[in-house]
């Protein structure tokens, strides 16, 4: 699984905060493929993390569980925005402004931003429990990361 920029944000935004130039329907679109990855990978581990001598495992499925959790739920508030956004909005605008017409933007730029700071924290967390801290500082995101299998199940691994 590569985390993407819409989830954890601009690899050189220290902060996570930087939203600009960001179309939120792309971003939608993005964590959706993240959660359909994180899900396909959890049907396939989840029974090999139950056995005893597979404990790195159960760690990644932990942390895909977290993952899922927290995108669902913010996912789950945008349905109505990517309904207006595909059927009801002005697709003669810019995208910027198009989607700075939905009524509900700033609070959904504002949720965007909480999942992003949750997310980087998980990132922070997969990076000091797999030692990956210097390829997290160098690249500022966890995108060189990715779950991988081996005979022992689901591992973290780095490209």
């Amino acid at each position: 699984m590569t985390f993407r920029i819409a989830v954890t944000g601009k690899p050189w935004d220290a902060t996570g905060t930087d939203l600009s130039g960001e179309i939120l329907a792309e971003t939608i679109g993005s964590m959706h493929l993240v959660v359909d990855r994180v899900r396909n990978l959890l049907d396939r581990y989840q029974g090999v993390a139950l056995e005893p001598d597979h404990a790195e495992s159960v760690d990644a499925v932990t942390f895909c569980f977290r993952v899922l959790a927290i995108l669902n739920t913010y996912l789950h508030r945008c349905h109505d925005f990517r309904y207006w956004w595909n059927d009801w909005s002005d697709k003669a605008l810019p995208p910027g402004e198009r989607q700075a017409a939905y009524p509900g933007f700033a609070q959904l730029q504002t949720d965007l931003l909480k999942v992003r700071a949750a997310l980087r924290e998980i990132q922070n967390e997969l990076a000091r429990t797999y030692g990956f801290e210097r390829v997290l500082r160098r690249v500022r995101m966890i995108g060189p990361l990715l779950f991988s299998e081996t005979s022992a199940g689901l591992k973290l691994t780095h490209l």
